[in-house]
């Protein structure tokens, strides 16, 4: 049988997993071909797919969803006509609805999946979380590996099983869907490169949906510093993959974007409010016109934040009196993590000069 694995690995716990799958389905006779889905174009459909007999799709869950790169791919693939298809989320502490979502995605698409379960390994979103130790992360490594393999095990023997969320699982995933909108793009904004950042290159060279560039106008002292823009898709790689831990949460940056989201919405909720007091208080209008008015309104606040307040933070940083407090961060001495041995690949730039093999090392 053959068998196609398309992956998404943020920091290479995915990517390890993937390479657990397919040792044990090579071992057992079959054919496997893996590919990340970085390197292909999200709009056009992934044509190898119909050479194979079934797919495997494996990811990391971010807000217990799929990545929205995953979600983008899942919908650009040829209708998969009954294909055989098993689901692999890999954690950092519960997955939740991510397997399921994803196995109602590509059910939705033609492909009959059978098999969605998940593997826990290391922690990486560094921006909120402070990594485990050392020995930690060996010991949640070997876990992982063992759910893989479990995976793969349940693959050969035809179990059938489609890892149950809950209700938690469902209250989760409406918060997930809230991360892929908006969470993610914030989050990006509110990273920053310090004093430490020497413009190697490597966070923008291998940022996998090219969010990140170097730029002299979001420097310091003539520095051509990474600037992050709406694309973010929030894998945490770049700041766990820093030589020189320069990349970090901006503290300042967080707290004005928060502020100001909350602000610009209860600005234009208490005017909807006074536009319509019957239908806003009452609720004698229609829920739909009042659903339709608030989500305009909470997403014209998040507009007018990244319009506005983003390029206003960008030019008060370059300033002396506010470098110190937009790079006050704490995540400046957490712990990074990528997996054992990942490498992500490294795509060439213009500026700075390419990124040297020993760079990746």
């Amino acid at each position: 049988m053959q068998y196609s694995i398309r992956y998404f690995s943020g920091t290479g716990n995915t990517e390890r997993a993937v390479g657990q799958v397919a040792e044990l389905l090579r071992a057992a006779g079959h054919t496997v071909g893996c590919k990340s889905i970085e390197g292909l174009n999200s709009n056009e459909p992934d044509a190898d797919i119909c050479t194979a007999d079934a797919l495997i799709l494996a990811f990391p869950t971010y807000a217990w969803m799929p990545p929205a790169m995953v979600i983008r791919y899942i919908a650009a693939l040829q209708p998969g006509v009954g294909m055989p298809a098993g689901v692999l989320a890999v954690d950092g502490g519960g997955s939740f609805s991510a397997p399921s979502a994803a196995a109602r995605l590509l059910a939705r698409q033609g492909y009959s999946v059978s098999l969605a379960q998940s593997a826990s390994y290391t922690e990486n979103w560094t921006q909120f979380v402070n990594i485990p130790d050392s020995d930690t992360q060996d010991k949640l490594t070997i876990r992982g590996d063992a759910m893989a393999r479990t995976f793969a095990q349940n693959l050969l023997a035809g179990h059938k099983e489609i890892q149950k969320s809950g209700i938690a699982g469902f209250l989760l995933s409406v918060i997930g869907r809230l991360y892929l909108l908006l969470g993610r793009r914030i989050l990006g904004y509110t990273y920053i490169a310090d004093h430490d950042c020497t413009s190697c290159g490597l966070c923008a060279r291998t940022c996998p949906v090219q969010a990140i560039k170097l730029t002299g106008s979001a420097g310091m002292d003539g520095k051509a510093l990474p600037r992050w823009n709406f694309s973010c898709e929030g894998c945490n790689r770049c700041i766990n993959i820093c030589p020189t831990r320069a990349i970090n949460v901006s503290v300042a940056r967080l707290l004005v974007f928060v502020l100001a989201a909350v602000g610009f919405s209860a600005a234009g909720l208490g005017l909807w409010q006074a536009v319509r007091p019957d239908w806003f208080l009452s609720g004698t209008g229609s829920v739909a016109a009042n659903i339709l008015a608030v989500t305009i309104i909470i997403a014209t606040a998040h507009v007018l934040v990244f319009s506005v307040f983003a390029p206003l933070l960008l030019w008060l940083q370059r300033l002396p009196p506010f470098r110190r407090l937009f790079a006050a961060s704490h995540t400046k001495k957490t712990r990074r993590y990528l997996a054992p041995s990942y490498r992500p690949a490294a795509r060439s730039l213009s500026r700075p000069s390419a990124v040297s093999p020993a760079e990746l090392e």
